[in-house]
C-alpha cells in the first residue's frame, strides 16, 4: 500500500540516529480539514515545539493515496523510553498553557471520519540520503509472508537499499519494522522531488518502456478506455439502425437514416472519434520517441501530451452525445448497451489524470509560464 504525502510542518532536535515513531493518519470529514489543521497549527504545534525530549516532529497532507488520508503526524522518540518522557513533558507543557492534549486532539477527532495509530521502529542501516529537504515522500506499507521477515530484511540490506543508493532513486529512503499496525509488518519511506521529475526506479535502463514521461504515459493508460467507448457505441448505434430502422417521434419519418440531421450527426460523431484516436497515438508516438532517446521532455512538452489526451477525452464526449441525439431517449434504456458505454465513459472521463479541464489547464500554465496548481506529475 503506498501512500504520497507532501510535508506540513517540520521540527527537528539533535539525537541519536535509533528512533521509535508514532504515525498518526487522520480521514477528516468533508470541509473540515482548515478547521482540524488551523487547530493543530494554533494549539498542538506549539506544545510539540517546546518538547525536548521528542526527536523529530513532521506532518503530512495527502498528495495521493489509495485512501483518505487528510493530515499525518509521524512523531519520533529514543525508543519507547523517550516516547514516555516526550508524552509527559507534552503533558506538562500543555498544563503550564491551561489545555490538555486530550483535549486538542478530541477537537481534531471531532472533524475526523476516523483515525489510526501507528508505531514503528527504524532501522538506521536500512536508510540513506537526505530525507528532510523538499519534495514528496512515498509511504510504502508492506505485508511479508509468513516465517520470511529475516528473508525480506535480507533482501533489503543486500540489494534492495545498496541498488536504490547506487542508481541514486530519489534523495533517499529510510525503512522501519511496524511494533503497531494493522497487519503491515514493514515501512518504507522514499523521498523524491516530485512525480515528473524523480528518476525512473529501474535497474533497466536500456528498456524504453520504463522511461515515457509520467503525466502523459498515466494519461496514455487511461484515455483509450475512453475513445474505445465512443467507438464502440458509436458501431453499435448503426448496427441498430441496420438492424431496426428507427422513427422519428412526432413525424412521418420511418427510417432516421434517410434524414440529413441524422446523416451528418453520425458523421461528425465518426470525424470526432477518428480525431480522438489520431490524437492519443501522436502522444504515444511521441513520448515513446522521448523515452527511446533518454529524453524526459520539459514540462511544456509533457503538458502539451497531456492536452493531447484532453481533447481526445472531450471530442469522446461529443462523439457519443451525438450518437445519443440520432438513438433518441430509447438510447437510455437499460436493455441498450450504449447507456451503459455512455455511464462508463462519464465516469471514466472524470478521473482526475484525465478530466479534460485539468489536462488542457495544465498546459495552458506551462505556455503561460505560471505556477502548476495540481500534483507535479505533467
Amino acid at each position: 500500500m503506498r501512500f504520497l504525502l507532501a510535508t506540513l510542518v517540520a521540527i527537528q532536535s539533535a539525537g541519536s540516529a535509533s528512533e521509535v515513531r508514532q504515525v498518526v493518519s487522520f480521514r477528516l470529514l468533508a470541509g473540515k480539514a482548515p478547521d482540524a489543521i488551523q487547530i493543530f497549527r494554533d494549539e498542538a504545534l506549539p506544545l510539540y515545539q517546546a518538547n525536548e525530549p521528542m526527536l523529530r516532529f513532521r506532518a503530512y497532507r495527502e498528495v495521493e493515496s489509495p485512501e483518505p488520508l487528510d493530515l499525518v503526524v509521524i512523531s519520533s522518540f529514543r525508543g519507547m523510553a523517550g516516547m514516555d518522557a516526550s508524552n509527559r513533558a507534552l503533558a506538562e507543557e500543555a498544563a503550564k498553557r491551561g489545555a490538555r492534549v486530550g483535549e486538542i486532539y478530541g477537537r481534531i477527532s471531532a472533524s475526523a471520519d476516523g483515525h489510526r495509530d501507528e508505531f514503528v521502529e527504524m532501522d538506521s542501516g536500512l536508510s540513506w540520503g537526505d530525507m528532510e529537504g523538499p519534495g514528496l515522500l512515498v509511504f510504502i506499507r508492506l505485508r511479508v509472508v509468513s516465517g520470511r521477515r529475516s528473508d525480506f530484511e535480507s533482501l533489503l540490506r543486500e540489494r534492495i537499499v545498496p541498488w536504490e543508493k547506487e542508481r541514486r532513486l530519489g534523495a533517499g529512503s529510510e525503512t522501519g519494522r511496524f511494533l503497531l499496525s494493522n497487519g503491515f509488518d514493514f515501512l518504507r519511506i522514499l523521498r523524491i522531488s516530485s512525480l515528473a521529475g524523480a528518476n525512473r526506479m529501474t535497474e533497466h535502463a536500456d528498456e524504453a518502456l520504463y522511461h515515457g514521461a509520467f503525466g502523459p504515459t498515466g494519461a496514455l493508460m487511461l484515455t483509450p478506455v475512453v475513445v474505445g467507448l465512443a467507438r464502440a457505441a458509436f458501431e453499435s448505434a448503426l448496427e441498430q439502425l441496420a438492424r431496426s430502422p428507427k422513427r422519428i417521434a412526432y413525424t412521418f419519418v420511418a427510417d432516421t437514416r434517410q434524414v440529413p440531421t441524422t446523416q451528418m450527426a453520425l458523421a461528425q460523431a465518426s470525424a470526432l472519434i477518428d480525431s480522438a484516436l489520431l490524437q492519443v497515438r501522436a502522444a504515444a508516438d511521441t513520448v515513446d520517441e522521448a523515452a527511446r532517446a533518454g529524453d524526459p521532455m520539459d514540462r511544456t512538452r509533457r503538458s502539451f501530451e497531456r492536452m493531447r489526451c484532453a481533447q481526445a477525452v472531450r471530442s469522446s464526449r461529443q462523439a457519443l452525445d451525438l450518437i445519443l441525439d440520432v438513438l433518441g431517449a430509447s438510447g437510455f434504456a437499460l436493455s441498450n448497451p450504449v447507456q451503459r458505454m455512455w455511464r462508463d465513459m462519464n465516469v471514466a472521463s472524470r478521473h482526475g489524470f484525465i478530466h479534460p479541464e485539468n489536462g488542457i489547464g495544465v498546459y495552458a500554465r506551462a505556455i503561460a509560464g505560471v505556477e502548476e496548481t495540481v500534483l507535479p506529475i505533467a
